[in-house]
């Protein structure tokens, strides 16, 4: 039995390969090196780090692995810059908006706002208590009326102000509860 040995790429092809180097064409008049290999080039070229060129890759630069043309990303990046340019005007209105938030977040964490469910428990309390304060009131009223009205229209007109009262205040804890429902997936994390 003879024993077959596995031959290697290089023995089959008869000679090694030379490894190419990576090559750039000449630089145009504009100092551009032309065509690289690689990300880390196209990193170094521009001066930032290999991350943000992979990041312009996945964002559409020009070029694939093994040909990129530095003056075709160059142009691109020029394009990225006007078109940001181009929307300043959003971008400026997203900077305040930003701003807004950071100062919302600091006034949060300072103590300086309140949830929603705080809020919304405050005012259930205050309209509480001036349901409380106006159902007092048809009688000091009434009382006042006494001499002037029959006794069975007082009676009367103090269930209709109280059935008023009673509906305002159910009004109020309505209109919280919607509001509270309304702001509070927006806002409450």
């Amino acid at each position: 039995m003879s024993k077959r040995k596995n031959k290697t790429a290089k023995e089959v092809r008869g000679k090694p390969r030379k490894r190419r180097r990576a090559r750039c064409a000449a630089p145009p008049s504009g100092g551009c090196p032309g065509l690289v290999r690689t990300l880390s080039r196209v990193a170094a070229h521009f001066g930032v780090a290999e991350r943000t060129a992979a990041n312009w890759r996945a964002r559409g630069m020009p070029g694939k692995p093994g040909a990129y043309d530095l003056a075709a990303i160059a142009a691109w990046r020029d394009a990225q810059v006007a078109g940001r340019a181009a929307s300043s005007e959003a971008g400026s209105e997203l900077a305040k908006v930003e701003v807004e938030l950071r100062r919302l977040k600091l006034a949060r964490e300072q103590g300086g706002l309140v949830s929603v469910a705080v809020a919304a428990r405050l005012f259930r309390r205050h309209i509480h208590e001036a349901k409380a304060q106006l159902a007092q009131l048809p009688d000091e009223v009434l009382a006042e009326l006494a001499d002037a009205v029959p006794r069975d229209r007082l009676a009367e007109l103090a269930a209709r102000i109280r059935g008023r009262i009673d509906g305002a205040c159910r009004s109020l804890a309505d209109l919280l509860a919607a509001e509270e429902l309304a702001i509070s997936p927006a806002t409450e994390e």
